[in-house]
């Protein structure tokens, strides 16, 4: 036998780390690219994977048997193989270019059937993917065959060659999803991966010019059972069955940790790298280890069956593990562990991810060289053994990806699926270890076996994993009553909740965790926003096209307006099953006849259909969750399913982003449109319209279109029902806008920067408070002569007061300087004293008004809600039926320092100065020395009583000093507060 040189040996291992870390690349940059063409809904998804992997499989089983029947040099068949790989990608991006032509121009003839839509995706899926995924499974085996020179240590060499090839894999993994397609993008690592493939290849051939095909030394082995017999015909079929199944099982326990991981890791580019490479890592380490170890396995098959075993108990063991990152999550114990920088933040999700996955993935890597030395050996043949292995594992695991997407999760569920797969890798135990071992011993054999199925029941009944691995954070506070899950779908898609904050009522709308909609006042506020600013704006608009359903509000606000059709795109079908979970706030939109619900990608069915719009509004998750509807690209796709003087109106957040991320993400709209401008919603949420001419409201217009009474009653449930109100959110526009942002990059397809932003520099309130400095004065929106002197001049104040109540949200959400929210939010009150909007961010609406007497209805005795009725009713000038409510109030808690500060100053409102200094006198004396009272509370008591004091002509100077010491600004608060409270404004 003519062995390998030690130095052509190392040289073949470094290739193929090479090839595996360029294969990682192709899948994870081939995976982006398509989904920008196909979309990104579970079947597309699906279609392209399954296509790379059947590639894989296909050539993996025809090169496996060309290698074994071809006199060639392994090295040189490999170094070609590598050349078509590289070369191929180097054409990729015009075949892409190419792909989504022939997608759009055939869509029409495919749109109203689903399976004509699945075809045409997986149809350019393998014509494009065919060539380079069957070069890249061929690998495997012709190497394989290459540095194989004994059927004895078969198993030991292809575990080494697979170890070494899943390490550079591991290594592409990480690079390119940390590293690469930030600082290069798509294209450009496209590019690198492929000058790598060419780079081996050229390497292989050069290096294996002159060398000969060496036939396998076929010296007698054996010894799979406990007889020490050869391996039987029988358990060479079982080997090969046995790991077809494994990889079915492995990849859909992959899929179902990733969904399950998705809650604790957060669904970011950092968490699909941190989960892929943990996956990877284990099995790298696993088949490292077992090559290592195999020349001491005297009974492979027994090994085998023990490793299946011990798989399922380690994999239904994830079960809890999941359950342990609920507890850390809400302990808050991840964050004290790791810190909070970049490289903290990245490495607390690989490190969730080695926490869940090592254990189960380290075995499973240590089956394939287990099972190759048995087959292999059996088989005779290196090249075609070593890619019928691969090609059955690579199919079983297309088969488990898809079905654990498609029917595990949605059927039996994300928990149970994993006790369900680690079942089956307890009956693969149960399954070698009887056909391995003597009949005397398979009792034990048996025994061994059940660990598997007392290890799923022990998971299944002792731990509450429906809560903990696939409701994430609202679990543990469902529990203690913080929280109650209304609706709970686990969808191919992803997994959806309708949660239910007991304190208040308030409905959240989760999807893998992440929170995207709440029917809350601030929330619910930017959803009409989306709604009905565009088409209070646009000339005349008739189609409306929304992207995202989430709660059905922006749908409702739309079909206000006398269009003709609202189409609906939503990528999940459970939202339309949540719909009736939040009927208040989208009144059965449903069920509308106006409305088409179209369940599909956004993005997607915008590139693909044909349809114009006269609006498209969109309000999608965080940019760094969902960065390719934040593009440059996306937004010229906009711009060409828009009619002439069409609007997009998209949803736009500065939250957990830096200034210079804020800018680009707005960039990336401006220099698409020559016309946008930027709305106020809260200090978080904005309004971004865009159109190919001038947007101005005429005010005569925008006036009248708002008095429709479906508008009307839809906008004033936030307090919005004002033109003055909504129009006044107008910050900048065009020319402003685009100074205001300055020249820098853009979010492209190619290079979605805002993936990569580092979260823990984000600097929100600083951004928040540049915006508001550039703010524009609100007739640079208006059309010239539309609107009356009188109106003017109001809207000039109510603009003066919206400045006010925009800092003091600012103020209220990032906090820098006390009270300051309050502050402003008394300016502006007293600029705008008809603002419902104002009086709600003093919680003193008529909203809250309200809930207050609501509450009293149901509990009379209520003292907590009788002050804040009495405090509200004050708020709106109401000061005799305030007086009763506090009255009653004290009635029944007398020492209650709110209550009494509130009587006091009643009655000095009311004009009872001698009243009002008896009621707050012992309340200032108890409190003078150490103030038990909070510290604005103490500060306007004192106030009211040394203004009452002053009014009987007994001053107290000091009182007024003390106050100001407490809170500075305590005097103005107090005097803006009484004159909202005496004006007449019941």
């Amino acid at each position: 036998m003519l062995e390998l040189s030690s130095r052509r040996r190392s040289l073949a291992l470094v290739l193929f780390l090479f090839s595996g870390f360029s294969g990682l690349v192709y899948q994870v940059v081939w995976a982006r690219q398509f989904a920008l063409v196909l979309g990104t809904t579970t079947y597309a998804i699906a279609s392209v994977l399954a296509v790379f992997m059947g590639g894989l499989a296909l050539g993996s089983w025809i090169f496996g048997r060309i290698a074994d029947r071809r006199p060639v040099s392994g090295l040189r068949l490999y170094g070609w193989l590598e050349i078509v790989i590289g070369g191929w990608a180097l054409a990729l991006p015009f075949l892409i270019r190419l792909c989504d032509d022939v997608y759009r121009a055939a869509w029409p003839s495919v749109e109203g059937s689903f399976a004509a839509q699945l075809g045409l995706r997986i149809g350019l899926v393998f014509l494009v993917l065919l060539v380079p995924t069957t070069c890249m499974g061929g690998t495997l085996p012709v190497l394989s065959l290459y540095l194989v020179r004994s059927l004895k240590r078969s198993g030991a060499t292809i575990g080494s060659l697979y170890a070494v090839n899943t390490v550079g894999a591991v290594a592409g993994c990480l690079v390119t999803g940390f590293f690469l397609i930030e600082w290069l993008g798509l294209s450009a690592t496209l590019m690198l991966a492929a000058f790598i493939n060419l780079a081996v290849g050229v390497l292989a051939l050069t290096k294996g010019r002159g060398d000969v095909h060496v036939a396998v030394e076929e010296e007698e082995v054996g010894d799979a059972g406990d007889s020490g017999a050869p391996v039987s015909p029988t358990q060479m079929r079982l080997a090969l069955i046995v790991f077809a199944i494994s990889g079915f099982a492995a990849l859909s326990l992959e899929v179902l940790w990733t969904r399950s991981l998705m809650f604790w890791v957060h669904i970011d580019t950092w968490a699909f790298t941190a989960m892929l490479s943990a996956f990877l890592t284990g099995i790298a380490l696993g088949s490292f280890v077992m090559a290592r170890l195999l020349s001491r396995v005297r009974r492979p098959l027994l090994a085998l069956g023990l490793l299946e075993a011990l798989i399922g108990v380690s994999a239904a063991a994830t079960v809890p593990l999941l359950g342990a990152l609920s507890g850390a999550f809400e302990a808050g114990t991840d964050t004290d562990t790791f810190g909070t920088g970049l490289t903290s933040h990245i490495m607390q999700k690989l490190g969730q991810c080695f926490f869940v996955m090592l254990a189960p993935t380290v075995l499973m890597g240590a089956a394939f060289p287990l099972v190759s030395h048995i087959y292999v050996q059996a088989h005779r043949k290196v090249g075609e053994g070593t890619g019928t292995l691969y090609a059955l594992n690579t199919v079983g695991a297309i088969v488990g990806s898809l079905a654990a997407g498609f029917i595990l999760i949605p059927v039996v569920g994300i928990q149970q699926s994993i006790l369900l797969v680690a079942a089956v890798y307890g009956v693969l135990g149960v399954v070698v270890l009887w056909h391995a071992t003597s009949t005397r011993r398979r009792p034990f054999a048996a025994g061994v076996s059940l660990l598997v199925p007392v290890t799923c029941v022990l998971c299944a009944v002792m731990w509450d994993a429906p809560d903990l691995v696939t409701r994430g954070p609202w679990a543990a506070r469902e529990d203690i009553g913080e929280f109650e899950i209304r609706y709970y779908n686990e969808g191919p898609d992803a997994t959806l909740a309708v949660v239910e904050k007991q304190a208040n009522a308030v409905r959240l709308l989760t999807i893998n965790g992440v929170t995207t909609a709440i029917d809350n006042y601030m929330d619910m506020q930017v959803h009409r926003m989306l709604s009905h600013l565009p088409l209070l704006i646009h000339e005349d608009p008739k189609t409306v096209l929304v992207v995202g359903f989430g709660m059905g509000s922006t749908a409702w606000g739309c079909l206000q307006h006398p269009v003709d059709r609202v189409d609906v795109v939503e990528l999940l079908r459970a939202e339309k099953k949540a719909a009736p979970f939040f009927e208040h706030v989208n009144h059965g939109v449903i069920d509308q006849p106006r409305l088409n619900f179209i369940v599909a990608d956004g993005r997607n069915y915008i590139l693909a259909s044909r349809k114009k719009y006269d609006v498209i509004s969109f309000n999608a998750i965080h940019p760094r969750f969902s960065s390719n509807l934040y593009t440059k690209d996306f937004y010229e796709l906009c711009s060409q399913r828009l009619n002439p003087g069409g609007i997009v109106c998209a949803w736009m957040t500065q939250n957990a982003l830096t200034g210079a991320e804020w800018d680009m993400l707005c960039r990336s709209m401006t220099e698409v449109y020559p016309h946008v401008s930027l709305w106020y919603c809260n200090p978080e949420h904005y309004c971004l319209l865009a159109s190919d001419r001038p947007m101005r409201v005429d005010w005569e217009t925008f006036v009248e279109r708002m008095e429709r009474p479906g508008v009307l009653a839809d906008l004033a449930e936030s307090h919005l029902d004002d033109a003055r109100a909504l129009v006044t959110r107008f910050l900048m526009g065009d020319g402003v806008l685009k100074r205001h942002l300055g020249d820098g990059p853009v979010n492209t397809d190619d290079k979605p920067l805002i993936e990569f932003g580092r979260e823990v520099e984000a600097d929100e309130r600083g951004v928040v408070l540049r915006i508001l400095e550039a703010r524009r004065p609100v007739d640079e929106v208006l059309v010239a002569g539309t609107i009356s002197d009188e109106d003017a001049s109001s809207l000039t104040g109510y603009a003066v007061a919206a400045g006010e109540m925009m800092l003091g949200q600012t103020e209220f959400w990032y906090p820098r300087r006390p009270y300051e929210d309050r502050l402003r939010f008394r300016r502006a009150l007293a600029l705008a004293p008809d603002s419902e909007d104002l009086r709600f961010n003093m919680k003193a609406s008529s909203t809250a008004l309200a809930n207050a007497r609501r509450v009293l209805r149901e509990s009379p005795q209520n003292d907590y809600a009788l002050r804040d009725l009495a405090r509200i009713l004050m708020e709106r000038g109401d000061l005799e039926a305030a007086y009763d409510a506090v009255l009653s109030a004290n009635g029944l808690r007398g020492d209650s320092g709110d209550g009494v500060y509130l009587q006091g100053l009643l009655e000095l409102l009311r004009g009872d100065p001698h009243k009002s200094v008896t009621t707050l006198e012992p309340f200032i004396r108890a409190n003078w020395d150490v103030s038990a009272a909070p510290p604005l509370l103490f500060s306007q008591a004192l106030h009211a009583y040394a203004t009452a004091r002053e009014r009987i002509g007994r001053p107290r100077p000091e009182m007024r000093q003390r106050a100001n010491e407490v809170v500075p600004c305590s005097r103005e608060l107090f005097d803006l507060m009484c004159s909202s409270a005496l004006g007449d404004r019941r």
